[in-house]
């Protein structure tokens, strides 16, 4: 069944858990099979420094 156009667009988002590190060809590869939001969590976040070298390191993803 098709969905209705007055819904619009489906948005897919997926929101990795898993403390390993994304790659710009693991966003790449969300994105084509239809993942509009890939959201990076950085855990353990009790360390302000830990959380900032993730964001660092992940700042180069593709959008």
């Amino acid at each position: 069944m098709p969905r209705p156009a007055h819904l619009g667009r489906l948005e897919i988002n997926f929101m990795q858990l898993d403390p390993v590190e994304t790659s710009p060809d693991d966003a790449r590869r969300y994105a084509e099979l239809g993942v509009d939001r890939l959201l990076l969590h950085p855990l353990p976040l009790e360390d302000p420094a830990d959380v900032e070298a993730f964001l660092q390191r992940h700042a180069d993803l593709p959008c």
